[in-house]
């Protein structure tokens, strides 16, 4: 009876895990699954990242997630401040004992429309659809009837009926952001925005179920840094999504000390901070920029509450990024980014 119950817990947490789509705690590294509204929002012309999300590690099935994007801005016409981004991300995890697996591709377009100059303000348009695959594997069930004696036997018959273990569908996700500066140099930055994903509510059911549909994530963005010196800036950044009937809220702040007075091309910046996820977890930051390369890792503490029930409930994760720069591109668009005025110095 406790191998059925371990069984159990961890189907029922992935189930609560996957109802909501998830957000990684380095959510300012995952706009697009954020809000592809978001999608261009950055300094450079393009920019790749990962990160690796390892959560619950004491389990002998821990959920491992695997997270990936790419954004690339395409000009329309030269002359114009106006481009189109085009994105892809992707994402993976693995979790619990049955090794369930939510899989997803999507690509996505965003028209960034320059509204103001001297401040590059931009309002942006974006569109993403995609692919999803959940599964599990129904060898690994194990039931009532696999137990004699008080003992399991795996060559018994489960004699569970399983329909299918293997879901296929597709989402559609659209969003709208405002980015821009403030002051006369712009030294202070925001961005807003809003997005709606699952909008065509495909099916969701293991079983021939017709009425059960993927409910709509509504998600809300904002961030506002300060350029407090030539070597530090101040940045507050959150995230709340609702997806029906779950929600989360995401925030908190991040301190940049930047090496000042460095040849162009040797740009170094460290990065420390601290977010709260809503009644789950404190996240502990720590972030280095070296040239066009970064690497961010974070930790979630877990409020007591959690920790109660579960020990050792800790989420790890490490994230990198690369970011590039085209010459010509760089002389005809403004970059309506949300990162330090001298990320590409």
């Amino acid at each position: 009876m406790k191998k059925i119950y371990i069984t159990f817990l961890l189907v029922s947490m992935h189930v609560v895990a996957i109802a909501q789509d998830a957000l990684m705690s380095q959510f300012n590294d995952e706009n697009l699954n954020r809000n592809p509204g978001l999608a261009g929002v950055f300094r450079g012309d393009f920019i790749v990242n990962a990160i690796y999300r390892n959560q619950w590690a004491y389990l002998n099935a821990p959920i491992n997630t695997a997270y990936i994007q790419a954004q690339n801005k395409i000009l329309i016409k030269d002359g114009l401040r106006d481009f189109f981004t085009i994105g892809f991300n992707a994402s993976k995890d693995v979790a619990g004992s049955l090794a369930l697996q939510n899989t997803y591709a999507n690509a996505s377009l965003t028209f960034n429309k320059a509204i103001e100059h001297e401040h590059a303000t931009y309002i942006s348009l974006g569109f993403t659809g995609g692919a999803v695959q959940q599964s599990f594997d129904p060898t690994k069930i194990r039931s009532n009837n696999q137990f004699s004696n008080g003992a399991f036997d795996g060559s018994l018959d489960p004699k569970e009926f399983v329909f299918t273990n293997k879901i296929n569908f597709n989402t559609l996700a659209a969003g709208v952001s405002l980015s821009g500066g403030l002051g006369n140099n712009n030294n202070t930055k925001y961005y807003i925005g809003a997005a709606a994903f699952n909008l065509n509510r495909p099916k969701t059911s293991y079983f021939s179920d017709a009425y059960v549909r993927k409910a709509i994530r509504y998600s809300f963005n904002a961030g506002l840094r300060f350029t407090l010196s030539n070597a530090w800036s101040l940045a507050f950044t959150g995230n709340y999504s609702s997806q029906s009937p779950f929600e989360e809220t995401i925030g908190g702040a991040s301190l940049t000390w930047r090496q000042p007075s460095v040849m162009p091309g040797a740009y170094f910046a460290l990065t420390m901070g601290s977010y709260y996820r809503l009644n789950d977890a404190i996240i502990g930051l720590i972030r280095i920029d070296y040239k066009n390369y970064n690497l961010t890792c974070t930790y979630d503490i877990p409020n007591p509450e959690v920790s109660k029930w579960i020990s050792n409930a800790g989420a790890f994760e490490v994230g990198i990024g690369y970011r590039g720069f085209k010459s010509k591109f760089n002389n005809q668009v403004l970059c309506p980014g949300f990162e330090d005025n001298n990320l590409n110095n």
